[in-house]
């Protein structure tokens, strides 16, 4: 079973280009038990409310954590998106992997959510795919595909 000492070793014996990924695994392990994973009602709600923020907002968002990881404090300038950006977010219901964005191209936005799961005999993959666009136009489309 692996002690601080091995890990240290291992850590001390990394190329300087696997730090960085290191360090996030590593982080990510501070809180054990992870925490669940998000419902998919939570998740969507999250991306409509990144959404909602604006498309600035967001790449601020993206940027503050970028600095942070990188130990980075002096003010950053940032490229305005205007009309356009997406949002996008992944959570399961049970054995089905669930995607959600929420796109936004000329202020026009489109919601997309993708449902990945088993077929009940496990021969197959199920993909489904729900769109709706602007004034509530709706579509879906869904396949199975064979599994070797």
């Amino acid at each position: 079973m692996p002690d601080r000492d091995s890990i240290h070793k291992l850590v001390d014996s990394l190329p300087k280009d696997a730090l960085e990924a290191a360090e996030r695994v590593l982080q990510s392990s501070q809180t054990w038990r992870p925490a669940p994973p998000l419902s998919v009602q939570t998740m969507r709600r999250r991306v409509k409310e990144r959404m909602a923020r604006g498309p600035d907002e967001q790449v601020r968002e993206h940027m503050r954590e970028f600095r942070m990881r990188r130990g980075i404090k002096e003010p950053a300038e940032v490229p305005s998106l205007g009309p356009n950006g997406y949002a996008s977010g992944v959570a399961s219901e049970g054995e089905t992997l669930v995607t959600f964005r929420a796109w936004r191209y000329q202020w026009q936005e489109v919601e997309i959510e993708e449902r990945f799961s088993i077929s009940e005999d496990k021969r197959g993959l199920r993909y489904s795919l729900q769109i709706q666009g602007p004034k509530g136009k709706k579509d879906s489309f869904e396949m199975e595909f064979e599994c070797p």
